[in-house]
């Protein structure tokens, strides 16, 4: 008899990598209008591989690199002003993946006790 199922939540029962890029392209769609010389590919590029080495996809010091690699002089409160721009966009393109919530009302009503579990934003797992 199953007693407990646990469940992935990133890229398992919602689209996680979906909103994180469309996110990722807002915030660099933001910065190509206030930074003509901004290059889009290059940022994108470049924030793929280095966000592994910050606490979260948004931290504010992987930001200030990805503009000081393009020599882009910016402040404090770009970074906050895109912030929205990335949460906004974040949220809305964030989808819950087809037949989840038909999993968890099958399991309940068989009293199959679920948990989830991630490596991803604590923001994130709360909502």
């Amino acid at each position: 008899m199953i007693k407990l199922v646990i469940f992935d939540l990133d890229d398992t029962l919602i689209r996680t990598v979906e909103a994180i890029i469309a996110a990722r392209r807002a915030v660099l769609a933001d910065w190509k209008t206030r930074y003509p010389t901004f290059s889009r590919t290059q940022a994108f590029t470049n924030w793929k591989h280095l966000f592994w080495h910050f606490r979260n996809e948004f931290h504010p010091d992987l930001l200030h690199l990805l503009l000081r690699q393009q020599e882009i002089t910016h402040h404090a409160t770009d970074i906050e002003m895109v912030k929205e721009v990335y949460y906004k966009t974040f949220w809305k393109a964030l989808v819950v993946n087809e037949g989840t919530s038909d999993i968890f009302t099958q399991l309940q009503n068989k009293n199959v006790l679920t948990a989830l579990c991630s490596n991803g934003d604590a923001g994130l797992q709360q909502k």
